[in-house]
């Protein structure tokens, strides 16, 4: 029985690879590998502007990658170019039980706090800016994920929650979004 493939595209501004692999009891080996050049004009600043030219690029890997192989997965994972992410910082705040130690699903849940203060102050910058000529685009961001910066006990900076005790816990998280028009031409 063969083994199951994995087939990955990286899509960026200058170039897009193709990679397959197979995935292994220990991680994964590569089968094949192919990197093109985008047509001049397809994207610009890490956002696709020809979807036909970028689509023609990714065939002409796909089906070279096949050729190699003799087979290609259906599905593939991609990674777009991410010039046009929104970054913002989050932050918030809990009241906790001093007589309990700090668990990690409290954690995540003041982590989580953080990333909807975030896409609460997103949507009202992009409501009281004049600039926005295309509405509210912060309900058109797509949530990407998040990294803790700072995490306070008792607003004092501590690098891990998990197992102490206080009365005040804090986060600050670094949120991603990326335009839903990003995706949409994918």
């Amino acid at each position: 029985m063969q083994q199951p493939l994995v087939y990955a595209l990286d899509v960026g501004t200058r170039t897009i690879a193709g990679i397959v692999m197979e995935l292994l009891a220990d991680g994964y080996r590569i089968l094949a590998a192919k990197v093109a050049e985008q047509e001049p004009g397809a994207m610009q600043d890490g956002q696709i502007h020809d979807i036909k030219m970028v689509a023609k690029t990714i065939s002409l890997i796909t089906d070279e990658l096949e050729q190699d192989l003799g087979r290609i997965p259906k599905q593939v994972a991609v990674a777009a170019a991410g010039r046009t992410l929104k970054t913002m910082v989050g932050s918030a705040s809990l009241q906790v039980s001093p007589l309990e130690p700090i668990d990690e699903h409290t954690v995540q849940a003041l982590e989580m706090q953080a990333v909807t203060a975030a896409r609460a102050y997103l949507t009202s910058a992009v409501q009281d800016s004049s600039a926005s000529s295309q509405g509210n685009w912060a309900s058109t961001d797509i949530f990407v994920g998040y990294s803790p910066i700072t995490y306070y006990l008792d607003s004092e900076p501590i690098t891990s929650l998990t197992g102490h005790r206080g009365t005040t816990i804090g986060a600050d998280v670094l949120v991603t979004f990326l335009p839903r028009i990003v995706i949409d031409s994918l």
